[in-house]
This record gives C-alpha cells, sequence and structure tokens, in this order.
C-alpha cells in the first residue's frame, strides 16, 4: 500500500481503531521478547494437561464418543459409508496424495512447514511480523503453507483410526502434530502470521485429538505438548484479534477458536479471560457479518457459508459449557435460510465473490459448492424441516457434532420436495427466482461492505459484479459467474476475475463500479444501484439502476421459468462512450452465425440494439490468458466460453439480449420513448411491465405452454 492510501486509511480511522492500532503495536513488542527468550518444547512452560484432555475434546465433538452411537440399520449403513471414505482420504494422506487448493501435497518423509511446495520457496523463521507475505518470486503464494498448517486431513486420519482401527493413521497423526510443534515455535514462521491459520489449526487438533479419544498410543508427554501448545495458540489469539484490520470471517473464526481451547482446561484467570474475550467478539460481531435481510456482508457465497461455520462451532462450544449464545441462534438460523434460497436446482451453489475453497468445520467434502451438509446440520439445530435437502444421508457435519441423535432427529424432519424461491433480498440486494428446474438471480447489490467511494482502499471479498445475471435453465447452467482462481497468483488474472469482465454484467468506458486499489482491495465504489422486483411463481420480473455523473444504466430483467430470459440494458450518456456487455458461457460449441447471435446445442443468445452495429466475439479457453475460463476452486480452473459484445454509446441506446431455447418466440421492448423488437410486432400479444420497461410476448398460451 502506497503512503497517500495509508494517509487515507488513518484519517479514516476512528478513535477506537488508533488506540487498537497502537495497542497491538505494543503487543508485538511485547510478543517478539518472549519469542527471542523462548526455551524448549511449548509443553514445558505450561501446567501438565489432566488426564480428562481428551474427554474435554469429544465434548465438542460428540459424534466421536462411539459409545453412544446407535445400533439402528439406517446409523450403521451410513457409517460403512464414512468407513469407506475415510479409508480412502487416509490414504490419499499417507500415499502422499491429498489435493489441497488444486495442489497434492506430499505429506510423507520429511515436512517442511514454512514452504509453498509448488514453488519451492521458503519464508524464514523469524519472528512473525517480519514475514513477507505477498509479492513474492514467481507464482509463490502464501495461501499453500497455511493451507497445510491447518491441518484439516489430521481428523481424515483420526476418523480413519475410529471407524476402521487403523492405529497407523492415529500413529501418523500424532507425528504430525508433534512435528509441527517443534518446526513451528510461538510467534515464529509464516504460520504465525495470521490469526485465522491459528484458529483453525486449534479447531483441527481438537477434531483430531476427540477422534483419536480412545487411542492408548497417546503417552503423558504427548498430550502436555500438545495442550501446551493448544495454550499458546490463544495466547496468541487473545492478543492478535483482527477486530479492525478484518472484521469480518478471520475475527469471527479467531474467536470460534480461542473459544474452543478456552473449553478444554480448568478455569483459572487466564482461562476465564479467553472465554470472556472470545463470547464478547461473537456476541457483538457475529450479527454484524450479515445484512439485515440474512446474507453475508462480504457479498461472497463461499465466505457466507464459512463465517455461519464458525459461529455454529463457537455457538454449540458455548452450549458445551453451559454458557449458551443464544442471542446468536436466531443470526446463525436466518443466515442458513438466506443461503438455502441460492440453491441452484443442480444442488450446487453460485461461485458469488471470492472464495478459498475453505470450510469452518474440518469434514472433507466431495464438492466445495455443494452446502446440503451444512444445511441438514442447521435443519437438526433448529428444527427446521425448510433446510433439510437431499434423501439419502445428511453429511458427516451433523454425526461429528451431534451423533447418532442428530442423524435421527434429522430422518424424522419431513421432508418437503424441491421448493419455488421467489425472493428479494433489498438490503443485500439479490433477487432470486426458482423452481425444479429453472433459476434465477440478478444482483442489484453493493460490491461489499465497509468500501468508500473516495480514493481510500479497503480490502474486500466483493466482486465487481453489480447487475450481473446468472442463469439455469432445465437444470443446465446457461450464465454463470467466472470464479476466483487464487489470491497470490498473477495478479492479471485477479484482476480480471474480480472485474466486470469476468461477469455477466457490463462495463461502460471512463465509469467504473469500482477501482482496483490493491490486491484484494477496492476504492471509489459507486452510489449502491436502485433494486426493483416482482418475483412470482409464472414471471421473475427486476430492475436494477447505476448512476454516474452523465451516465446511467438501467437493466431490466424479464424471466419466464420454462420459456427463456430476457435483458433489456438502457443506457444514456452525455457523451460518446464504449459499452461492452460480457456473457459467461457453458464450456460448449458455440458458434457465432451473426454478430450478437450465438447458438449451442439446442440454446440460443441473441442481441439486437437500436443504436449503431454492434459487434461481437467468442473468448475461448486458451492457457495463456484468464478470458473464457471457469475457477469454481482455489488453484483449480475449468474450461468456460465468453461472449464479449461492444457498442457505442451516445444519447440513449436500448439493447435487448434474449437467451433461452431457439424455439422460444419472438418478443418485442419498449421502455419510455425506445422501442426494440425480434422480427416486428407479434398478433395477440401480451404485456409484462416493471416500471418504465413493458415486455411485448406471443400470446400467453404459447408462453406458458
Amino acid at each position: 500500500m502506497s503512503y497517500k492510501s495509508k494517509l487515507k486509511k488513518i484519517k479514516r480511522m476512528p478513535p477506537g481503531e488508533i488506540r487498537w492500532r497502537i495497542s497491538r503495536l505494543i503487543n508485538q513488542r511485547r510478543e517478539r521478547r518472549d519469542w527471542r527468550g523462548q526455551l524448549g518444547p511449548a509443553g514445558k512452560t505450561w501446567p501438565k494437561c489432566n488426564g480428562d484432555l481428551l474427554k474435554r475434546c469429544q465434548r465438542l465433538v460428540p459424534g466421536t464418543q462411539s459409545e453412544s452411537w446407535d445400533s439402528s440399520p439406517e446409523i450403521a449403513s451410513m457409517l460403512s459409508d464414512y468407513r469407506r471414505k475415510s479409508r480412502l482420504n487416509a490414504e490419499s494422506i499417507m500415499e502422499g496424495k491429498w489435493l489441497m487448493l488444486g495442489h497434492p501435497f506430499d505429506l510423507t518423509g520429511v515436512i517442511d512447514w514454512h514452504c509453498d511446495s509448488r514453488t519451492g520457496f521458503q519464508w524464514k523463521r523469524e519472528f512473525y511480523s517480519d514475514i513477507p507475505l505477498y509479492n513474492l518470486p514467481g507464482e509463490t503464494d502464501v495461501k499453500y503453507p497455511w493451507e497445510l498448517s491447518r491441518h484439516q486431513f489430521l481428523p481424515e486420519l483420526a476418523r480413519d483410526y475410529q471407524l476402521n482401527g487403523s492405529d497407523r493413521s492415529a500413529e501418523y497423526a500424532r507425528e504430525l502434530m508433534l512435528d509441527w510443534i517443534v518446526q513451528n515455535p510461538l510467534y515464529e514462521g509464516v504460520n504465525w502470521t495470521s490469526g485465522l491459520e491459528v484458529a483453525m489449526r486449534a479447531i483441527s487438533w481438537i477434531w483430531t485429538l476427540a477422534g483419536l479419544g480412545s487411542w492408548e498410543g497417546w503417552s503423558e508427554q504427548d498430550l502436555d505438548i500438545i495442550g501446551g501448545s493448544l495454550r499458546e495458540h490463544a495466547v496468541y489469539l487473545a492478543g492478535n484479534f483482527s477486530t479492525y484490520s478484518s472484521p469480518y470471517n478471520h475475527l469471527i473464526g479467531e474467536a470460534a477458536g480461542l473459544l474452543c481451547i478456552a473449553t478444554l482446561f480448568d478455569e483459572g484467570p487466564l482461562e476465564n479471560s479467553w472465554k470472556r474475550k472470545s463470547r464478547e467478539v461473537l456476541l457483538d460481531s457475529g450479527p454484524k457479518q450479515f445484512y439485515s435481510d440474512g446474507f453475508c456482508v462480504e457479498q461472497a457465497m463461499g465466505y457466507h457459508y464459512y463465517t455461519l461455520g464458525f459461529l455454529v462451532i463457537g455457538w454449540l462450544a458455548s452450549k458445551t459449557i453451559g454458557e449458551p449464545l443464544d442471542q446468536l441462534g436466531k443470526v446463525i438460523h436466518t443466515g442458513f435460510q438466506v443461503g438455502a434460497s441460492f440453491r441452484q436446482p443442480d444442488g450446487r451453489w453460485p461461485a458469488i465473490g471470492d472464495l478459498d475453497s475453505a470450510r469452518a468445520i474440518p469434514v472433507s467434502v466431495d464438492d466445495y459448492w455443494c452446502f446440503d451438509s451444512l444445511q441438514n446440520l442447521a435443519a437438526v439445530l433448529f428444527d427446521d424441516p425448510h433446510l433439510k435437502t437431499g434423501e439419502n444421508a445428511p453429511g458427516q457435519e451433523l454425526f461429528w457434532l451431534t451423533g447418532s441423535s442428530g442423524v435421527s432427529s434429522w430422518m424424522k424432519l419431513e421432508s418437503f420436495s424441491t421448493p419455488s424461491v421467489n425472493v428479494v433480498y433489498q438490503d443485500s440486494g439479490y433477487a432470486i427466482g426458482s423452481n425444479e428446474s429453472d433459476w434465477m438471480l440478478f444482483d442489484a447489490g453493493s460490491i461489499a461492505h465497509g468500501l468508500f467511494g473516495d480514493g481510500t482502499p479497503s480490502t474486500a471479498h466483493g466482486h465487481a459484479d453489480t447487475l450481473q445475471v446468472l442463469y439455469c435453465f432445465e437444470k443446465q447452467l446457461i450464465l454463470n459467474d467466472g470464479g476466483m482462481p487464487y489470491y497470490g497468483g498473477d495478479q492479471d488474472w485477479v484482476a480480471y476475475f474480480r472485474s466486470p469482465a469476468a461477469h455477466n454484467t457490463i462495463h461502460i468506458d471512463g465509469v467504473d463500479l469500482v477501482r482496483r486499489a490493491g490486491r484484494l482491495a477496492w476504492s471509489h465504489e459507486v452510489a449502491r444501484p436502485e433494486l426493483e422486483a416482482s418475483m412470482t411463481s409464472t414471471t421473475w420480473l427486476c430492475r436494477g439502476t447505476v448512476q454516474w455523473p452523465g451516465v446511467c444504466l438501467e437493466r431490466f430483467v424479464c424471466c419466464i421459468p420454462g420459456k427463456g430470459l430476457w435483458i433489456a440494458d438502457v443506457i444514456k450518456a452525455t457523451e460518446r462512450r464504449r459499452a461492452e456487455w460480457y456473457w459467461q458461457l457453458p464450456n460448449r460449441q458455440i458458434n457465432l452465425s451473426d454478430p450478437g447471435m450465438a447458438k449451442w446445442d439446442n440454446m440460443s443468445l441473441s442481441c439486437l440494439s437500436s443504436g449503431e452495429p454492434i459487434q461481437s466475439s467468442i473468448d475461448r479457453f486458451d492457457e495463456s490468458k484468464p478470458e473464457g475460463w471457469r475457477c469454481l476452486g482455489y488453484g483449480e480452473k475449468d474450461p468456460g466460453c465468453r461472449l464479449r459484445i461492444q457498442q457505442s454509446v451516445h444519447g440513449q441506446l436500448l439493447t435487448l439480449t434474449s437467451i433461452g431455447p431457439a424455439d422460444r418466440g419472438q418478443i418485442s421492448v419498449r421502455v419510455g420513448d425506445l422501442s426494440l423488437g425480434e422480427g416486428g410486432s407479434v398478433a395477440g400479444e401480451y404485456s409484462v411491465r416493471i416500471g418504465q420497461c413493458e415486455w411485448l410476448f406471443p400470446p400467453l398460451a404459447e408462453i406458458s405452454g
């Protein structure tokens, strides 16, 4: 960050933040002094662990208490499936084939916990605040050593022991934990540079110890060392909450991790201070993670569920010790209710905003973008059958966090067929329509919470996707979000996937929705759009408006489930500008027969304009450029296709985009004094109206089928 940017940030800081930052600097001086004088393994400086450390871990993960497992055929069948999965996962880990962030990690032999194994770059083993994290050589990315040291693979080894009796997996989990502690003294190295990473590692260790609670291979010294390191994790967290530096998922994860550690040890003044501080943060900052309508203020789908996962962990931990955080229950419940409405007919969720392929609850999943297992957990926690998804199995999160009784409760919940969803979230800015086969999302919200309209930079996980439309037709994803490839790699790719060019929206020369101000930072956010929507079972209508000095963009959306999607864009500009439309299409053999006419399979996209002739081109995936790719997992990319349409604008321009099956019929549209039609007027037409936009369709009987 430049000197000017830093100065702008300081001017924006409230007195409380300035005091917090000064306190952090003082605390770091104390930490540096402790680091320089540190002696011996972590456990030597702490009281010996009580013999019930393993049992206390099991209290936080009730499903690991195998004596309480139900012997019913349903539970037995489910456990049989878990045994198979845990065996396969453990074999992948111990054979050096464990995949994380799109990269196979070799966890055999000597592990360098301070290295990006993809590039070979090694971080120095020095005081954590002296360590550079970004702008490193080549494709080096700090996320890879961080992901390795989150240790979310260790609970997989513990499950292989618990479910399959594998002493080899148990012993290997023990070796990896102890090896990490030796190589990572408190405050030293890259794995102490982020409180969120510290918290996730602590949660992973607790789940691992819980799963190995009955293993006889532990020695008292092992548990003293691990328990001592967990206490040091707590000391670090208590002194390094991201209260102002990252007050979103980072802060919530840190508080949840600290609360879990605090429940493991006898209550002394220090442990009580950990518990008190973590509870205060969860109660105060938990509700602030969501808009009033319940969606995540970070405007990122993955982080919505990431944050909910941490809140569930903290909420359940507080119940375990008899000090429930009742106020959080409603917040969490609403978050899951809102999250459920984003579910697509194919059983996946859209890749809105940034992602780092992270799950707060340490359970390996087959598909990152399927959150059914978390929804099923919430269905039981809140006795809400409307959150229940899937008929076969609820997911491992429910079993390990609630045991057999939770699974039995899930089985008793009434099952609903895939419901029709027609909702408008005015505060977060989304309109969603869905039935069993079609789905549409319109985004007319802010880029993300915490941004400024001037040059003050703010890191945020939202993308410049304002007025984006996502669309599924008959369970086929037609308009998709580009996703996000990584944070620390080629910054040209990072900039592209966060820009309008990787979304289904419009960019107009000379005006921006937001400006890039660093790696993941934005500045100059335009005033939030206006959103109007009418969502019924037969027609989904939306309007979004964005205004700049001298430029106004209005997008009108009309979707008739089973028939197609029509988008009318009206641009008013006081001087000549160039506008570009971007459409992120499936990886199909797409033919561009005429300018603005793309066809594939039985589908087509056609674009008509009231202005000058349009220009169009197709970007197909190519290793040398980001255009045409989809990145739905960190470090992963899948082939796609992008249609780009260009048009000159001066005065008023109306552009109509029609998407759907080739035989969907013709349409005309009138917006104020502008009109446009496919093939002219239609006899016996009927109209659908939103605001000043009137859609003229063929007879209703033909449209409704």
